[in-house]
């Protein structure tokens, strides 16, 4: 059975309870559903469900437990989500940390802060 992209689905993965109601509350107003995890355990659970398939994915890098980065590849390891956009959103702002992102799969990358617009504008790109 082949899934199709539900695209106005946004998957966030977020720890921060802050951070986390902010991003749901601006890509909901903006038209997105959204589906939010505080760690990268429970958005994996959620993805092996062949019903799940998010139109992009929402990643911070520092998480308890498995970290954005070991999700990011997971995610591309796995066939079914090779084209799904991510994009990791993190206060991580030094040049090494947005290369390791991007080389682990990563389409985009947001640095916190940022202003609604600059989050809005790098999902449009992608959903």
């Amino acid at each position: 059975m082949q899934t199709s992209i539900q695209t106005k689905i946004l998957m966030l993965v977020e720890d921060v309870s802050f951070d986390q109601k902010m991003m749901v509350g601006l890509l909901k107003r903006a038209g997105y559903e959204v589906v939010a995890f505080e760690t990268a355990e429970a958005a994996w659970v959620y993805l092996q469900d062949p019903a799940h398939k998010p139109g992009a994915i929402i990643l911070d890098i520092i998480l308890p437990g498995d970290s954005g980065l070991n999700l990011c590849r997971k995610i591309r390891a796995s066939e079914r989500f090779a084209e799904t956009p991510v994009i990791f959103c993190s206060s991580k702002d030094k040049d090494t940390d947005r290369f390791w992102a991007l080389r682990q799969g990563g389409n985009d990358y947001v640095t916190k802060p940022f202003t609604p617009m600059q989050l809005l504008e790098t999902v449009k790109k992608y959903v």
